[in-house]
């Protein structure tokens, strides 16, 4: 496994997937983490290149070996990606889990954290579901869905704790949005077009903080040498690329205890699902008594999503430099998003299988990776049918 860690020379862009001549649109923003198709691009040109390719033959499929390497297009050859995260210090950072809850509740002085439970049934679009609720001891608290926390905090999160509050890092710690004022040149020729003016928002990221991916398949290729400067994103800026060959690194995987009902599902990335499904196409809708809940497998263990909770819809475009046109949008389940399950058969078993795995489609682009942990007792409020 490679990991490959990009920090920036100059500040980046990545634009959101609304266009520039968005109808009423002003400002566009810069996401954060950038999307993965965009790191992969930069490191499957990274790799070309240190190969020595000649990329107008190999648009015309007439550079084999390299192409067998990458790929072309949405096909990444025998390239296979994890990520992507902040980096800190060169600490990976994991994205907030959405049962985390953050904020001041009455009696406080100073935010504190709080997560959220699972509540009795209630009747919505779903049909008669639990979701999750605030308990008594929650109340003022939100969760902070661009907030991230360290690997010692995740595992905390995971065994159903508390993570310590120094543990976790907000947008505003890591980064800096600067907006900036351009004007559209007319092509070729380096003059301005008359009242075309965009604005955008850069990416200033403070001093010790990266992007980090983890990368499989370049095994055979131990004399490749990527350099160690690469243009990122909007406007091709500048990033330095330092590469090194370590094990691939999860949270630690909890062990369950006389209190653990189930198992929750974390999102470690960005998932999606078939026709813009919120679960896995193989997962299907039952009941029993007043209860629905969906049933499925994931690397052969049953489970039973009893509920869940998502953060806001991910939309990412793009270009396609091959066909020289937009990407189709797609809208994907945001990283740190979560499922509560009940299991099928043994929970330990359950835990190792699901530790790590993906779930979704292009999982080859890292899309889907899953953390397990524990679905406490304490999670939990029974309560009646709430019409």
């Amino acid at each position: 496994m490679s990991r490959l860690r990009f920090e920036p020379i100059d500040t980046w862009f990545f634009r959101e997937s609304r266009p520039h001549a968005t109808v009423g649109g002003n400002e566009l923003q810069s996401l954060f983490p950038p999307p993965i198709q965009t790191l992969a691009g930069a490191v499957r040109t990274s790799i070309g290149d240190a190969m020595g390719v000649n990329w107008d033959l190999f648009k015309q499929g007439n550079a084999p070996e390299v192409q067998a390497l990458i790929g072309q297009g949405k096909d990444l050859g025998q390239l296979a990606f994890r990520g992507p995260w902040p980096t800190l210090e060169k600490e990976r950072l994991y994205p907030w889990p959405a049962n985390l809850l953050q904020g001041i509740v009455e009696g406080d002085t100073k935010p504190s954290l709080g997560r959220l439970a699972i509540g009795g049934v209630v009747n919505c679009h779903l049909g008669r579901v639990r979701l999750p609720v605030l308990d008594d001891k929650s109340r003022g608290r939100t969760s902070n869905e661009k907030g991230w926390i360290t690997p010692a905090a995740m595992a905390a999160v995971l065994k159903g704790e508390l993570p310590r509050s120094e543990a976790c890092r907000s947008e505003d710690e890591l980064l800096v949005r600067e907006p900036r004022l351009g004007i559209a040149l007319e092509p070729g020729q380096r003059t301005t077009q008359e009242g075309n003016l965009y604005q955008t928002n850069h990416l200033r990221l403070e001093k010790g903080v990266g992007i980090e991916v983890e990368l499989n398949g370049l095994d055979q290729h131990d004399s490749l040498q990527l350099p160690p400067v690469v243009r990122l994103g909007g406007e091709s800026r500048l990033a330095s690329l330092d590469v090194t060959e370590e094990e691939s690194i999860l949270p630690d995987l909890p062990k369950p205890n006389e209190h653990t009902r189930g198992i929750i599902l974390y999102l470690l990335a960005d998932a999606r699902f078939d026709n813009n499904n919120w679960l896995p196409q193989n997962f299907t809708k039952n009941s029993e008594g007043p209860v629905h809940y969906w049933t499925g497998e994931i690397k052969g263990i049953g489970l039973k999503v009893i509920s869940a909770v998502l953060g806001k819809s991910r939309r990412v475009g793009g270009w396609d430099l091959l066909n020289d046109q937009p990407k189709e949008v797609t809208s994907l389940i945001p990283a740190g998003s979560l499922y509560y399950c009940e299991v099928e058969g043994d929970l330990n078993r359950a835990l190792k299988a699901l530790h790590g795995a993906q779930i979704g489609e292009d999982n080859t682009l890292g899309r889907g990776l899953l953390a397990a942990g524990l679905w406490q007792t304490e999670e939990s409020i029974e309560q009646g049918v709430s019409e």
